[in-house]
């Protein structure tokens, strides 16, 4: 349906002589017009009513509407709806970590994406892993400027909430940068563990880890490289993972380490959180 309309809409402006390169994106026009175009609930009629009422307006009222003050300021007055829902299986997940498995883990691994290190800290991990020991991991650090990942390590290190805690930039997707330094790490913030079994008499076992995180920021594949093996489903499309499934793997150097992978977690009320202009 929005490919039809957008031919359609096309085919006016060829037949008004209007050259679609110099004009603005169709939701920046409807943006700027007063119309909003809202996901969620009934997201796909609101859309096809905005390009069916889109076609049916010519070249120039458009080009008005995008000129008319008044308009202009309500559209910068108005809000979208912001996500405030999560889907039943991360809060099946949620429950069933905090009462289950949140025990059982000696170290939690925060995952957030280098490229938006702030939007995608999940503000309920540090209440979620106290007093266990926290390491925060930036993937897709190849991503990032080599100058601008050094500041956004320095920053986080700095900053109140995460003071103190180890910060490991990865690529866990296409090389193995930052595995061997995030294993280190891992390692020297659950080592308490074994100190204390020792002190008790009992046989060393491996660290249990626990890898928290937005959907679709690499946890699954950190799990992979880690463990050297594909052991953890991993694709491009988000929501891959939707139960908490430990991974217990034997083998040279695999002994050291259990890995609990957990599905993407959305913080509750994320759109009154993370607005456009924190969006960096």
């Amino acid at each position: 349906m929005k490919k039809f309309y957008e031919q359609q809409y096309k085919k006016r402006l060829e037949q008004d002589n209007i050259n679609l390169r110099y004009l603005p994106s169709v939701k920046d026009r409807l943006e700027q017009a007063g119309t909003q175009l809202l996901g969620g609930i009934n997201g796909f009629k609101v859309l096809k009513n905005s390009f069916k009422k889109l076609s049916s307006m010519t070249a120039e009222e458009i080009l008005e509407a995008c000129s008319d003050q008044r308009t202009l300021r309500l559209s910068a007055a108005s809000k979208d709806i912001p996500i405030d829902w999560r889907p039943g299986y991360q809060t099946v997940a949620i429950r069933d970590m905090q009462l289950k498995h949140m025990k059982r883990v000696d170290v939690v691994i925060e995952v957030r994406d280098a490229r938006i290190p702030w939007t995608t800290t999940h503000p309920d991990v540090p209440e979620w892993a106290r007093p266990r020991p926290r390491v925060i991991v930036l993937t897709k650090a190849d991503l990032v400027p080599p100058s601008a990942l050094e500041e956004t390590v320095r920053y986080i290190k700095e900053s109140e909430r995460d003071r103190g805690v180890p910060v490991v930039p990865v690529d866990a997707m296409l090389g193995t940068f930052g595995i061997e330094e995030l294993r280190e790490e891992l390692l020297k913030a659950g080592a308490y563990v074994n100190r204390r079994r020792k002190r008790q008499g009992i046989n060393p076992r491996a660290i249990r880890t626990m890898m928290i995180g937005f959907p679709n920021v690499g946890k699954s594949s950190i799990i992979n490289r880690l463990t050297g093996r594909k052991v953890a489903a991993k694709d491009a499309r988000p929501g891959l993972t939707r139960r908490l499934t430990w991974h217990r793997i034997g083998g040279f150097r695999n002994t050291e380490l259990e890995f609990l992978d957990a599905p993407g977690f959305i913080p509750v009320g994320f759109g009154r959180r993370f607005t456009k202009d924190r969006m960096i």
